[in-house]
């Protein structure tokens, strides 16, 4: 079960890509969430149009569902065949249906989207599915991905929070991941009615959560090298990077990762 990480940037970051991830085990790929951003990075990665089965978005701010309209109208020009389904909040959907009919505008798109219920759809691809929502300023979704197999063999898993400062909900979802990311919007504490992660809540989270390895991202544009700095001497957290890529069953980093001009090179070369 890989993770890799497509961007960590928050909705206006002048350097990062837009927050995105591309989950894969076997041949099954799932991306997260499409922000504006996204698009570009992933055609860089020079994916077949038809590579990606499936998307979950876990809420539908521009910065993380805008780029929609561009991967569908490039899918359809590269000539994707394939079904997509697409997993949202049905609240949400109207806007999505909208962004895809654009897509291909006045022709329709050359294959199928599946819409899912993302609050009530228990599995996707080679994986179960949960969702808990966050504190936000609208409805979003945070997600657990397991692997599904035997028992006694070791099963990857993610957790991945999308927008909003945690929940006991979302906490307890995260428990006992392999990997988690979750958003951390300022190093600072932000009070209890802010729609954004922290870090000190993120820090309370990992303490109470525990998964194997926390990856901070959506951080605020020029906050980076603050949050870094405050959590350098623990092994347990990091800040994401753009490109990284991770085993969501051991929880470690790979051995190489995408750099901007989508060239592969061995992490800690650039």
């Amino acid at each position: 079960m890989l993770l890799e990480i497509i961007g960590t940037g928050e909705a206006y970051d002048r350097f990062r890509v837009n927050a995105a991830v591309l989950v894969q085990e076997q041949d099954f790929r799932l991306l997260i969430d499409c922000g504006p951003t996204v698009p570009q990075a992933l055609w860089r990665r020079q994916l077949a149009a038809d590579a990606i089965d499936a998307i979950y978005l876990t809420h539908i701010h521009p910065d993380h569902a805008s780029g929609l309209t561009a991967l569908l109208n490039q899918w359809a020009s590269a000539g994707r065949r394939r079904d997509l389904q697409i997993l949202c909040q049905p609240e949400q959907q109207a806007h999505l249906e909208w962004m895809s009919a654009y897509a291909a505008w006045p022709q329709r798109l050359p294959f199928i989207i599946h819409w899912r219920d993302a609050g009530q759809t228990a599995e996707i691809g080679p994986w179960t599915l949960q969702t808990a929502p966050t504190q936000h300023s609208i409805s979003n979704l945070a997600l657990r991905l397991e692997q599904k197999g035997p028992v006694s063999h070791p099963t990857g898993s993610l957790f991945y929070s999308g927008d909003g400062r945690p929940t006991a909900a979302s906490a307890s979802l995260m428990r006992g991941c392999v990997m988690a990311m979750q958003e951390c919007f300022s190093p600072l504490e932000q009070g209890e009615g802010s729609h954004h992660g922290d870090l000190p809540g993120c820090l309370r989270q990992l303490q109470s959560a525990r998964p194997r390895h926390l990856l901070l991202y959506h951080i605020e544009d020029g906050q980076h090298n603050a949050v870094a700095e405050a959590i350098r001497p623990r092994v347990d957290v990091s800040v994401a990077e753009d490109g990284e890529r991770w085993c969501c069953i051991t929880g470690a980093p790979l051995n190489a990762r995408l750099d901007q001009q989508g060239e592969r090179y061995a992490a800690g070369a650039g």
